[in-house]
C-alpha cells in the first residue's frame, strides 16, 4: 500500500495559512501593551479634534492636529508619572473621520475595533513610548483573535479537503 500526496497546484492557500498565522502571532501589539514603563520623562504632541460637535459641512482634513506638517502648531505636553505611552486615536464612521486625539495615557488599548449596530464605526489606538512620538494618524487593524482563530480553521479545513491522500 503506497500513499501519494497530491497538491493540485492549491498552493495559494499554504500562502494564505502562513499570512493568518503572522497575524495572530502579532509581536508588535504585544511588545506595545505590556512594555515596561519608562523611566524618562515621557513628552507627547497634545491635541484633539472632534468633528461630531461641528457642523457635517465644516468638516477639514487640514487640522493642526490630523496634519504632521502642521504640528508646530499644537504643543507637546509632559505626562504625569503614570502615564506610560504617547498616543493617536482616531474614531471614523462609514469612512469619515469623527474625531482624532493625541496625548499620553497609562494603558494602550492598541489596534482597530469595529463596532455599532449596522454601522461602520471604527475606533483605531496606536502608541509609542518616545519624545513626541504619537505623529502617526492610523493604526494597524488588528482583527479580533476570535475572528483571526475562525478564519484560520476555515482555511486549514478548506485545505486538508483539497490536499488529498490517495490510496494507490
Amino acid at each position: 500500500m503506497e500513499y501519494k500526496l497530491k497538491w493540485n497546484g492549491y498552493g495559494i492557500y499554504v500562502q494564505l495559512l502562513c499570512i493568518l498565522v503572522a497575524m495572530v502571532n502579532n509581536v508588535d501589539a504585544a511588545q506595545i501593551v505590556y512594555a515596561k514603563p519608562n523611566p524618562h520623562n515621557l513628552s507627547c504632541f497634545e491635541c484633539k479634534d472632534n468633528f461630531r460637535e461641528l457642523d457635517p459641512g465644516t468638516y477639514s482634513p487640514n487640522t493642526p492636529c490630523q496634519q504632521k506638517a502642521r504640528f508646530n502648531e499644537i504643543g507637546i505636553s509632559s505626562c504625569s508619572v503614570h502615564d506610560r505611552y504617547c498616543k493617536v486615536e482616531r474614531v471614523e464612521l462609514n469612512g469619515k473621520v469623527l474625531s482624532i486625539e493625541r496625548g499620553c495615557t497609562e494603558k494602550c488599548f492598541y489596534g482597530c475595533r469595529f463596532n455599532g449596530y449596522g454601522l461602520t464605526y471604527m475606533k483605531c489606538t496606536s502608541c509609542c513610548m518616545g519624545y513626541a512620538c504619537n505623529t502617526d494618524n492610523s493604526s494597524r487593524t488588528v482583527w479580533s483573535n476570535t475572528f483571526q482563530w475562525t478564519i484560520l480553521s476555515a482555511l486549514i479545513a478548506r485545505w486538508f479537503m483539497i490536499l488529498q491522500l490517495r490510496i494507490e
